[in-house]
């Protein structure tokens, strides 16, 4: 098979770190069995050929080193993937940082979501899920609406 345009991706990894599914789609195995890290290239796409999949969250980048860049990000914990849901189906979704779930709060989520204001995120969701490279960045959250109509996250481990 030809690996040329994951070649500087599989150079970063140890083989028992990675799978090489075929020439245009690698893994990257998690040690803690957490969840995998996949990019793929996609000849359909010139301007972001890259794809980078991990648990919820996919990202379009152009080149292979944004994809490994985005890959260690998650690798190291500095980004995780979120999703959020209403009645248990998938919303919308995303990443998140380590430093924004430091201080995650239902506004701040809401000004993340991308709607700006235009639709509460309330009304788009009612829990959501953070997932991590490790364990300590996974967590599952409801939103709780208070009488005073604003909202609390209650974290459920």
């Amino acid at each position: 098979m030809n690996f040329n345009n994951l070649n500087y991706i599989i150079r970063h990894f140890a083989p028992s770190e990675i799978n090489l599914i075929d020439e245009n789609n690698v893994e990257i195995i998690n040690p803690n069995g957490l969840g995998n890290i996949y990019i793929d290239y996609s000849t359909d796409d010139e301007d972001y050929p890259y794809i980078v999949r991990f648990s919820f969250q996919h990202c379009h980048v152009s080149d292979a080193e944004s994809a490994l860049d985005y890959a260690n990000d998650i690798i190291s914990g500095n980004i995780c993937a979120i999703e959020f849901f209403s009645d248990g189906k998938n919303a919308i979704g995303g990443d998140i940082t380590s430093d924004e779930l430091k201080e995650l709060t239902y506004e701040m989520l809401e000004r993340k979501t991308g709607y700006y204001g235009s639709v509460p995120l309330k009304e788009i969701a009612d829990s959501f899920k953070v997932r991590g490279w490790k364990s300590d960045g996974n967590f599952d959250a409801n939103f709780v609406l208070r009488e005073d109509g604003s909202v609390d996250i209650k974290i459920i481990r």
